[in-house]
């Protein structure tokens, strides 16, 4: 079962958790995408 997460930032922080992709409006993918490159995620 996959858990609910309201923010990003919580899902960013979880160690099982190798890679995201980021599906949300285009106006909040730098931000989003440079969160996950701090977080050590992969991004494709």
């Amino acid at each position: 079962m996959v858990p609910f997460l309201s923010d990003y930032r919580d899902l960013l922080a979880r160690e099982d958790v190798d890679a995201v992709v980021i599906s949300s409006p285009a106006v909040h993918h730098a931000e989003q995408i440079a969160a996950a490159a701090r977080a050590g995620k992969h991004h494709p």
